[in-house]
């Protein structure tokens, strides 16, 4: 029982790490996208990088 509740434990705090590495790179998104255009696109890319590696365990976790 205590096995369970620890590893239960462990995939909540595994999710909210994950969206609160999601949350800053969408708020970084936002916040620099004011600046020049090439440096705001290189920062879009790279946002949508960080979100999409922070998906891809949710989305390996639901479907394996």
């Amino acid at each position: 029982m205590f096995i369970v509740l620890y590893e239960i434990r462990i995939i909540r705090m595994y999710e909210f790490t994950m969206y609160f590495y999601e949350f800053r790179a969408i708020s970084l998104f936002y916040v620099h996208c004011s600046l020049p255009t090439a440096h705001c696109l290189l920062l879009t890319a790279y946002c949508l990088l960080l979100t999409a590696y922070c998906l891809l365990p949710t989305v390996y976790w639901f479907y394996y």
